[in-house]
């Protein structure tokens, strides 16, 4: 993406004015985390419209102005944030039993591993955040969270079975890739095959949690199926909630949902290059 035309920026007394890195005349500098750029102003003068960063010639950030050249939120950015993620996120572990491996005994116990397992299980977690980034827009924002729920928990029915679903982990982080680039690219998804597809994924995602319950009774066993179902249900109305109540979105193609999508991508594909790894190279 090229650069504004530079009569479309100023300065103002309100942000003042740095003598040094200041490309040209005209501009409106800023600063942030030691980052110098300009800000562009609407036709009023008085909101910011979009950032550019100096330094590097890439375009921060768009503050919700709907004109042609100040929406273009250009598609290469969101992915460098997304690569970012990944190279953040490459060394992260982090434990998938709360009680540190061990087959919850009591109702309690089963209640607090379900509840921490979607929690800890960052691979879990990003993808709920992705369903709820998604279903925000939907018509109906409760049908895609609950297929994936219903999925997670006939999953976990399945790992009790014995049934062996191949290339779990893969389909895993897969699923989380493939959630946060949806949500990255700005578009509606369709309620019936996006809640089809999220119970497929919840059928892997629930496979994972069964393996901390192999073997428990059944009242620790409905705990935590109870557990970990209400609680992936309100972290994912809970985004919906953060997107259109806080952020105060209200187009699914707006930056912080698009970001947020991109994060989530990031850490899934952190996750599968690490599990692909972990394939081809098992010594690792």
């Amino acid at each position: 993406m090229g650069r504004p035309p530079l009569s479309h920026w100023r300065a103002t007394s309100d942000l003042g004015r740095l003598e040094d890195n200041i490309h040209e005349p005209g501009d409106l500098p800023f600063t942030l985390n030691a980052t110098v750029g300009v800000c562009r102003i609407d036709a009023s003068g008085n909101r910011p419209l979009c950032c550019y960063c100096l330094a590097q010639t890439t375009y921060l950030a768009h503050f919700g102005h709907d004109s042609a050249e100040g929406s273009d939120f250009n598609m290469t950015r969101i992915l460098i944030i997304a690569a970012t993620m990944l190279f953040a996120t490459l060394s992260s572990a982090f434990a998938h039993h709360p009680l540190g491996g061990e087959v919850p005994t009591t109702a309690m116990h089963g209640l607090l591993s379900g509840i921490g397992h979607p929690i800890i299980g960052f691979d879990h977690l990003a993808f709920v955040i992705a369903v709820g980034l998604i279903a925000a827009f939907q018509s109906n924002r409760l049908v895609m969270p609950l297929g994936f729920v219903a999925g997670t928990v006939a999953g976990t029915m399945l790992t009790l079975a014995a049934v062996t679903l191949p290339l779990a982990e893969i389909v895993i982080t897969g699923s989380v890739v493939g959630a946060g680039a949806v949500a990255m690219r700005g578009k509606s998804a369709g309620l019936l095959p996006s809640t089809l597809l999220a119970a497929l994924a919840g059928l892997f995602h629930g496979w994972a949690y069964g393996a901390a319950v192999v073997g428990a009774e059944a009242t620790p066993l409905l705990a935590y199926l109870a557990g970990f179902g209400v609680t992936q249900l309100l972290i994912a109305v809970g985004v919906g909630i953060l997107a259109r109540e806080i952020w105060k979105v209200t187009s699914v193609n707006a930056l912080q949902p698009r970001l947020a999508g991109a994060l989530v991508a990031g850490v899934g594909l952190a996750y599968l290059i690490e599990n692909v790894e972990g394939m081809i190279f098992p010594g690792m």
